[in-house]
């Protein structure tokens, strides 16, 4: 290993102590008067993670082998600033927090998985940035729970600040495609420099969902936000990225229920009759037009296979050889070097799942699995305000069986397991009688009161 690696490695690995060190501190918390407004810009960055990759001919296993891009140092060197604010919030306003235990659970077992990790540069750099993402989590219910309404716009400016940088993104890819830069090309489908067709899809679905279901408390008129939701839907068209497309129809039909609970039931089912029906008839008139978009041109044996993922599915499941290997796996980020040598296109496993399984083994699933119910029912669990954090969190969970990173639980560091820390943290809130703990405005004595700004 590099010098230079070894010493960044050394450095870094002070942070979890440091996250216990914070968790002991004393004082009395005071954060009237202060926005925050960069606490939502790093949620932006640790959720999205804008860098992209654009290099050219790197080879596939050079990060492997502990050879950095400029990429890779800047987003690492984020991270870093990101963790050190979040300290010195937390220090300076007197915010005594531990980290929360279910947050912690797996940027602990990404770490220790350094130790038998294939490709242990990597496994390090995502438990670091999964810690920091941990560490802003803290911050962020700390916040909450000393007043909810600044954590309120800490999330509410997150989200605007989303729509706009996606919508930059989405002109920046129709003005230029990916202008040569990035991930090998994929036919003509939409992107922008330095990003997947997936992932840009995957991005823009996130910000089209908060426009539908959070334009009011993100602040976008209506004008604005059809002119958006245009934008977005020419984007997705384009992109074809099935995935998305089927993620979005499923979290717009939760958000759909959860946004009507207020409504008698006969007006919530009559609504969903006819949303029903529309679709149907759709479907009944433009079904070929619509088979032959969803194809893409690929061959029925391509589809079938979704795209190649299930014989790289079955390739993953014979990697996993020894009863170690199943217990606790090949490390995160790992999967890069199993595939290297049987696949060209695949750097993962294309499945959030499948991939946890592959980096920590049955022990990963569990912990995924007990993270996702304890943040599901954190979630849908007592009043809810707006819909928006839960249909983000469906929308992720439907796009997770075939796809890792942007899928939840992750299990790396982005915006799956991104939206798991800020749901976590936008629900810690203590619960009073009538106030909502959400986006919405809260409620005194049964009356609305004046939103919030920032």
């Amino acid at each position: 290993m590099k010098p230079g690696v070894a010493a960044m490695i050394a450095g870094l690995s002070l942070l979890p102590g440091a996250l216990v060190v914070i968790g002991s501190q004393t004082g009395s918390s005071d954060i009237r008067g202060r926005s925050f407004r960069w606490l939502s810009y790093a949620w932006v960055f640790l959720l999205l993670r804008p860098i992209g990759d654009y290099t050219q001919g790197r080879a596939a296993l050079a990060a492997a082998a502990g050879h950095a891009d400029l990429a890779n140092v800047l987003e690492v060197g984020v991270h870093a600033l990101i963790g050190v604010a979040a300290i010195v919030a937390l220090r300076r306003n007197g915010l005594a927090r531990r980290p929360p235990w279910p947050l912690l659970v797996l940027p602990t077992l990404t770490l220790l998985s350094t130790a038998w990790s294939l490709a242990p540069v990597i496994t390090f750099a995502f438990a670091f940035e999964m810690f920091v993402i941990v560490l802003v989590a803290t911050l962020t219910m700390a916040i909450f729970i000393t007043d909810a309404a600044v954590g309120r716009s800490v999330v509410r400016r997150f989200l605007r600040i989303t729509v706009q940088l996606v919508a930059a993104l989405s002109v920046i890819g129709l003005a230029v495609g990916d202008a040569g830069l990035g991930p090998t090309a994929i036919g003509d489908r939409f992107r922008w420099p330095g990003v997947h067709p997936i992932v840009a899809s995957i991005d823009i679905g996130f910000a089209f969902l908060v426009l539908v279901f959070a334009r009011r408390e993100t602040g976008f008129s209506l004008p604005v936000t059809a002119a958006l939701l245009g934008l977005f839907s020419v984007c997705l068209y384009q992109g074809q990225t099935r995935t998305a497309l089927i993620g979005l129809a499923f979290a717009l039909a939760i958000g759909y229920w959860i946004a009507t609970r207020r409504r008698p039931m006969t007006r919530r089912l009559a609504g969903g009759a006819a949303i029903a029906i529309a679709v149907a008839v759709l479907v009944t008139q433009y079904g070929g037009g619509i088979t032959t978009y969803l194809y893409r041109g690929e061959s029925n044996q391509q589809v079938s296979s979704l795209n190649g993922r299930l014989p790289l599915w079955e390739l993953g499941i014979q990697k996993i050889a020894t009863p170690d290997r199943w217990l606790a796996g090949h490390g995160v980020g790992g999967s890069r070097v199993l595939f290297a040598a049987s696949s060209r296109w695949a750097g993962e496993a294309h499945s959030a799942w499948l991939e946890l399984l592959l980096s920590l083994g049955l022990i990963g699933i569990a912990a995924g699995v007990a993270v996702v119910l304890i943040v599901g029912a954190r979630l849908f669990s007592g009043p809810v305000e707006n819909p928006i954090l839960p249909v983000l969190f469906v929308y992720l969970l439907t796009v997770s069986p075939v796809g890792s990173g942007f899928g939840i639980p992750g299990p790396e560091p982005g915006l799956g397991f991104g939206l798991l820390a800020l749901a976590f943290a936008a629900r810690a809130a203590p619960r009073r009688a009538e106030e909502a703990v959400y986006l919405g405005r809260p409620r005194v004595h049964g009356h609305a009161q004046p939103a919030v700004t920032s």
